[in-house]
């Protein structure tokens, strides 16, 4: 299996308050575009705190908005539409190229990397490094 992010290249667009409700239309408009979407405390990562993981948890939420929070979204770079369609409403970053995205995407939100299965490398982790295939077996007898 290939990394997903070789086979689609990848942008991320960030965006202020200021964009909200733009980019909440955005959002659903390309929603099978977007591969992960967060807003953080403030543009600082990797001390960027996740504050919500959609525009109506963020509006539902008590706490008391700063104006700093970053809107972040992670785009598959395919078709140009998506990619015009999140660039025409005035992003403050747009990657400036699909590798950089990459590492942008990753110190926000660090499951981008390796998108194939995650959860069996968690338990190879649990059971110990370098049990290979068997080490997964292991754990699943456990259970």
């Amino acid at each position: 299996y290939e990394d997903k992010t070789e086979k689609a290249p990848i942008m991320v667009f960030k965006y202020d308050t200021t964009r909200k409700n733009e980019l909440r239309v955005v959002l659903e408009m390309q929603e099978s575009e977007v591969l992960h979407f967060g807003i953080f405390e403030r543009d600082k990562p990797p001390e960027a705190k996740l504050i919500a993981n959609s525009i109506e948890e963020f509006d539902a939420s008590q706490e008391e908005k700063t104006g700093y929070e970053a809107f972040v979204c992670v785009v598959r770079k395919v078709g140009s539409e998506a990619f015009l369609t999140f660039a025409g409403i005035g992003p403050y970053h747009v990657s400036e190229n699909p590798e950089i995205a990459i590492d942008e995407a990753n110190a926000y939100f660090p499951e981008v990397q390796p998108p194939d299965e995650p959860s069996d490398d968690e338990e190879k982790m649990e059971e110990g490094e370098g049990n290979g295939e068997h080490g997964t077996e292991n754990v699943e007898q456990v259970k």
